[in-house]
């Protein structure tokens, strides 16, 4: 519909703005539906690759550059996702949440608040609220971190982790609030 001129890394970028072009539903991980009338105006994106014409996937108010790909039913909201960075199936991406180089956020995640870089998987039931994942995270289940800063060849797998910062080849797994944390070094 429109396009914006930005600058990133010193290289002026010309980004476009999406517009629906028939009426369809975005799902969103709560359960919620909305539908997206033919004509609505949404993110911008840098080129027709940024966002999958299958399936029901939206951005809104949101920045789509580079190699990202956001695809099948997932959902970007008020977010910047770049460089590799990939949202799909049924995950969402919301509230100033920043994704770059090689992530992959899938099936029912949600990110939140968060910054997530540097090769890190978050998936399944996953919920990340106010965090950075990056360098080699995978994140698993139904987990769900808060306030945390996990980095370095960090394994998480249905687990509940509350302002934590845990780095350097770590496993996690079925960790609740009322348990003692129980983290394993990985060799």
């Amino acid at each position: 519909k429109d396009t914006i001129n930005i600058t990133g890394n010193n290289e002026p970028k010309k980004l476009y703005e999406i517009c629906a072009n028939k009426q369809f539903v975005a799902y969103k991980n709560d359960g919620t539906r909305s539908i997206i009338p033919k004509g609505q105006s949404g993110g911008y994106i840098e080129s027709e690759q940024n966002l999958s014409q299958e399936g029901s996937c939206w951005i809104d108010n949101s920045v789509i550059v580079e190699n990202a790909r956001i695809e099948d039913d997932a959902l970007v909201i008020d977010s910047i996702v770049c460089g590799n960075a990939t949202v799909k199936d049924s995950a969402v991406v919301k509230n100033s949440s920043y994704l770059t180089e090689n992530v992959l956020i899938e099936k029912q995640a949600i990110i939140d608040r968060s910054d997530v870089f540097n090769n890190a998987l978050i998936s399944d039931k996953s919920c990340v609220h106010f965090c950075q994942i990056y360098d080699y995270v995978e994140i698993y289940g139904n987990s769900h971190l808060f306030d945390c800063n996990i980095s370095q060849n960090v394994w998480i797998d249905s687990a509940e982790v509350l302002h934590k910062r845990i780095e350097g080849y770590k496993k996690i797994q079925n960790y609740r609030l009322n348990k003692k944390l129980t983290i394993k070094e990985l060799s």
